[in-house]
């Protein structure tokens, strides 16, 4: 059940009459500005850690698979560059 704010008026209403105008505020205050239903529990916390650890290996995986990518092409083109060097330095001589 959704709590209007009528209902939430009427309700301090109630406590500034009985309790007095500071406590009723602080007890308003205490409330959920949302309804109960849109708070995260601590198992839904737990939930959403274990969710971002499993992306996280996933990215930290995908980059590591780029990086070595990257480093074997690195590789591959440095020892063709050397390649062609020495073959026109000795071309040269």
């Amino acid at each position: 059940m959704a709590v209007t704010e009528a209902a939430k008026h009427d309700l301090y209403a109630y406590f500034q009459d009985t309790m007095g105008e500071q406590r009723a505020t602080t007890l308003m205050e205490l409330l959920s500005p949302a309804g109960w239903a849109d708070v995260a529990t601590k198992q839904d916390l737990a939930l959403l850690r274990t969710e971002l650890k499993g992306e996280m290996f996933e990215l930290r995986s995908e980059f590591e698979r780029g990086l070595r990518t990257q480093l074997f092409s690195i590789y591959v083109f440095n020892g063709i560059f050397m390649s062609l060097a020495v073959g026109l330095a000795q071309a040269i001589n």
